[in-house]
């Protein structure tokens, strides 16, 4: 009976749990003035996740090797676009966001793949699947769920109207990268982008 729950799956969920968890009730000492909104905002992602688990059950339950080899190619590409190319770099992470919220290298390394994770659960996976539900254009939902994204970020977190922009573009381009390495996939490319928001990615590798 045990061994019916303890899966890499149960692992995972645990373990984000407990990351979560952690960040929570540990956001005074983490985050600093910023505390009481990424609290608020975890609020609002496990509401949001709680709505939707009817429809994201099945993105969680059924990660496996596979998934993380995608959520690591999904990492790696991102993270080399970012640090080799320049325009990039400067273009799709603007100065706002880079400079909104800085936390040490491990901070910073959960944060930025909790916040990746929860938003490709609830942008790329749970809404673009009801949205299906009630649209005719095959490109509507990600569409949707992209500007839905940048409007989330515009008005939950705080970032300016050129910032929503571009994650609008990006999240439809997760979208992309979703259908082709799934949400794991998406979700390593999302975790890359945030790490180099947070100035942890040039960090990692000594940049």
């Amino acid at each position: 009976m045990i061994n019916k729950f303890i899966n890499p799956n149960t692992i995972v969920g645990i373990l984000i749990l407990v990351i979560t968890a952690y960040l929570f009730t540990q956001a005074d000492f983490i985050y600093g003035v910023y505390a009481e909104q990424v609290r608020s905002v975890i609020m609002i992602y496990a509401g949001l996740l709680a709505i939707m688990s009817p429809f994201i059950l099945k993105d969680v339950l059924s990660i496996g090797v596979y998934d993380l080899s995608n959520f690591a190619l999904g990492f790696l590409i991102t993270a080399a676009a970012v640090l080799a190319v320049p325009f990039i770099g400067t273009f799709l992470i603007p100065g706002q966001i880079q400079e909104g919220l800085v936390l040490a290298l491990g901070f910073g390394f959960l944060h930025s793949f909790i916040k990746a994770f929860f938003e490709e659960l609830i942008f790329r996976g749970g809404l673009p699947r009801i949205l299906r539900r009630v649209t005719v254009n095959p490109l509507y939902p990600d569409i949707i769920s992209s500007v839905l994204f940048g409007i989330f970020h515009w008005g939950v977190t705080g970032v300016g109207i050129p910032e929503a922009l571009i994650l609008m573009v990006l999240g439809f381009g997760w979208a992309k990268v979703r259908d082709l390495f799934g949400i794991m996939g998406a979700t390593g490319s999302h975790f890359a982008y945030n790490l180099a928001v947070m100035g942890v990615l040039s960090q990692i590798v000594g940049i």
